[in-house]
């Protein structure tokens, strides 16, 4: 019951994303919470951590929006991934693990509102976070 969800990769078929999907919905709808492990092997995990190291467009809120996007005692950056576009392969790993989360949100709109009280109505381009370096970055990227 308390265990991670465990996430279809993006090439499952419906089946698995619709069981993800129910069992996704169900764990929020009753614990106002869910886990999902993203099926990545250690390369893909060592592939993404290269990427992220190889960004340089990081960012900061202002610190009167901090707590809204990043959420309180803050010691991450983020970069703004780009649009996910559902009719193209992605490229990588990075891209791979944004389209899951697209498939995520996809699987879960039919539940929203009958199990969550709210209607869905698409998402936002995805957001990766890494820790700051130091004070130093974080004065360099505040706004």
């Amino acid at each position: 019951d308390d265990e991670d969800l465990v996430c279809p990769s993006h090439e499952e078929d419906d089946l698995a994303w619709e069981d993800f999907s129910v069992a996704m919905a169900d764990s929020l709808a009753r614990k106002g919470f869910a886990a999902a492990r993203l099926p990545l092997s250690r390369e893909d995990i060592e592939a993404v951590a290269d990427q992220a190291a190889d960004i340089s467009d990081w960012m900061l809120p202002k610190k009167e929006f901090e707590v809204a996007y990043l959420g309180e005692d803050n010691r991450d950056k983020y970069h703004m991934l780009p649009n996910d576009h559902p009719d193209v392969d992605p490229p990588d790993v990075l891209s791979r693990c944004d389209r899951i989360i697209s498939l995520i949100g996809l699987g879960l709109e039919p539940f929203t509102e009958e199990f969550l009280g709210f209607e869905s109505w698409g998402r936002l381009n995805g957001m990766l976070r890494i820790p700051l370096s130091n004070a130093a970055e974080e004065e360099r990227l505040r706004p």
